[in-house]
């Protein structure tokens, strides 16, 4: 059951950035991964099921997917609007992480949906995303071997 949202808490974004941060730094980039170039605009993507798997298509983009799993990975990092993201070699690994990811990134949605629709809280949403794009190019940053991309 989700919980109305009355104001924004933003003790509760940076919580839930920070979730994000350290689920991507400590469970995405300490193993093997590959880079998976997105459209790199914030957008509403979708998921397809196609014969050949899955596909998430982003305006006039689409991306490839093995799987549903590896999908539903990449739409979260597709919505925040980064142009590249690890994801893991092991889709096990994905498996693990996408559920709390899942959760943290809808929590971010919910809390910044407790302002009206306004121009001002879309720059808000806006700035939100911005910081936590930053924030996952600074981990892939800080672990070595990833800035050979």
């Amino acid at each position: 059951m989700v919980e109305p949202v009355q104001d924004m808490d933003p003790e509760g974004i940076e919580h839930e950035m920070g979730c994000v941060e350290a689920l991507y730094k400590e469970h995405v980039l300490d193993g093997r991964v590959r880079f998976v170039s997105l459209p790199g605009r914030k957008c509403s993507p979708r998921i397809m099921d196609t014969f050949l798997g899955f596909e998430i298509r982003a305006g006039s983009k689409k991306v490839v997917c093995p799987d549903i799993t590896s999908a539903r990975y990449l739409v979260i990092f597709t919505e925040l609007g980064l142009d590249r993201v690890c994801i893991p070699y092991d889709p096990t690994r994905t498996a693990r992480i996408l559920p709390d990811l899942e959760h943290s990134f809808r929590r971010i949605k919910e809390l910044l949906s407790g302002y009206s629709v306004s121009e001002k809280a879309q720059r808000r949403t806006g700035r939100t995303f911005a910081k936590l794009r930053d924030r996952l190019r600074q981990a892939e940053r800080s672990v070595a071997g990833i800035n050979s991309c």
